[in-house]
């Protein structure tokens, strides 16, 4: 209800619209960050409140995946030109800001005495644990933009298959 009053598109109850995943994104997004917060100064660490926080985080995760994935989704289908600017598009609004704050996290970590190799940067983006507090979730996206990337050249218009191998690289990754 809330999301059809803002909604363009009220006729159809099931479908989500551009706008009604921005705000849910954006909304999973600040769960996201409260879990966060509630990490880092702990004020309930034990109890309901406790739980319902630190789930906060997966959940808000999960969804916002989702979400993101309806969207490539649905904007492949609307466009037969969907795929030819995707990655570029989209990996270098990611990998520009990455670089920068990875090498920021570096000299500060280096200035506390703290020195990463550079070899163990580089391995840190294959196996999950960047150097960047917090930033897994950018390489998994850039994992997922690029799978999804090859499953839009491999199956073209079958989007069936698209989904079904995109639930499948999703449940391999996390495992």
């Amino acid at each position: 209800y809330i999301l059809k009053m803002h909604s363009k598109d009220n006729n159809n109850p099931f479908l989500i619209t551009k706008d009604d995943g921005s705000f849910l994104k954006g909304a999973f997004a600040i769960l996201v960050l409260a879990h966060h917060l509630y990490q880092e100064i702990n004020i309930f660490p034990n109890g309901v409140i406790n739980y319902i926080f630190l789930s906060l985080g997966y959940l808000s995760v999960s969804v916002f995946f989702f979400l993101s994935g309806y969207g490539l989704q649905k904007s492949h289908m609307a466009s037969p030109d969907y795929k030819k600017h995707f990655l570029q598009k989209r990996l270098s609004k990611l990998i520009m800001p990455y670089i920068f704050f990875t090498l920021l996290y570096w000299i500060v970590y280096a200035l506390l005495g703290n020195i990463y190799p550079s070899q163990h940067v580089i391995v840190s983006l294959l196996n999950g644990s960047p150097i960047v507090s917090h930033s897994w979730y950018i390489v998994c996206i850039l994992y997922f933009y690029i799978f999804y990337w090859m499953l839009m050249h491999a199956f073209k218009n079958n989007y069936h298959l698209i989904i079904f191998f995109s639930c499948l690289w999703f449940i391999f990754y996390f495992i």
